[in-house]
């Protein structure tokens, strides 16, 4: 009966590792914790003795909402000068002499005789006249837009090789 020994600290694991050894008929499952695993199957040339799988580091890419700045809407008054033209009218009082002819002579002579008077018109201008009334113009409303964008993102990651000697030299299993 040969034996099949493994040093588990060789492993490169230590720790938790775990080793599988198996024969022809059987699998035997030992935990690795830095010493040395000796193994008597029956058929010693038939055994197979397997380390844990290499491992290797995934890139797991997600977002994280952060606040980036923040947008304020204020109202605030400004003044400027508005000009508008508007037709303003003035009265103006002015005498017209008309000379007495035989037409209106009888209308003329209506009244009472030589005497004094006054008469007296009342004169209108008119000036601008300023009101203001507030009306409102347009609405305004601050909203969000979503714009979405591709970022790349390029990290490393580590990756175990595993690496096997036999009597032919040494091979590579990369994953």
């Amino acid at each position: 009966m040969s034996e099949a020994r493994l040093d588990a600290a060789a492993g490169g694991g230590g720790g938790g590792d775990q080793v599988l050894v198996s024969t022809r008929h059987r699998h035997h499952r030992f935990a690795a914790r830095g010493r040395r695993i000796t193994v008597r199957p029956d058929d010693a040339e038939h055994a197979a003795i397997e380390l844990a799988a290499g491992r290797e580091e995934r890139l797991t890419v997600g977002v994280q909402r952060l606040p980036s700045k923040a947008v304020r809407m204020k109202k605030r008054i400004v003044t400027e000068k508005v000009s508008q033209t508007v037709p303003v009218t003035t009265e103006r009082a002015t005498v017209a002499r008309e000379p007495i002819t035989d037409a209106n002579r009888a209308k003329a002579m209506d009244g009472p005789e030589i005497t004094e008077a006054v008469h007296e018109v009342t004169l209108h201008t008119e000036r601008p006249v300023v009101a203001k009334e507030t009306v409102p113009v347009e609405r305004v409303r601050l909203a969000k837009d979503v714009v979405t964008e591709q970022q790349t993102v390029t990290e490393e990651v580590r990756k175990e090789q595993i690496e096997v000697d036999d009597e032919t030299g040494p091979t590579n299993r990369k994953r």
